[in-house]
């Protein structure tokens, strides 16, 4: 799970930046040679569907959780907020 660096100056974003990035307009420019670089269209559409799959279960989740349904939501959610960020390359480079 490592946060990906600058193609030109090995410059390593930080966790900060890729935060920004993934929850953000997708793009994240290095600090020292003010390359940009946007997230790639699969990542993104991972982090949508990520943020909807509880939404698509709340039925499933109601049925088998009863009262935690909420709670396990919310961890759920605060989880994929973290992850994300780390897992998530960026490949793209913008002119």
């Amino acid at each position: 799970m490592a946060i990906k660096s600058c193609e030109d100056c090995s410059n390593k974003f930080t966790y900060a930046d890729s935060f920004k990035a993934a929850w953000g307009l997708g793009i994240v420019q290095c600090d020292t040679c003010n390359t940009k670089y946007i997230m790639g269209k699969g990542w993104r559409l991972l982090t949508y569907v990520l943020l909807i799959l509880p939404l698509i279960l709340q039925g499933f989740l109601k049925t088998y959780l009863k009262s935690a349904t909420l709670v396990v939501i919310m961890v759920y959610l605060v989880t994929v907020l973290i992850v994300v960020p780390l897992l998530t390359s960026f490949n793209r480079k913008l002119n």
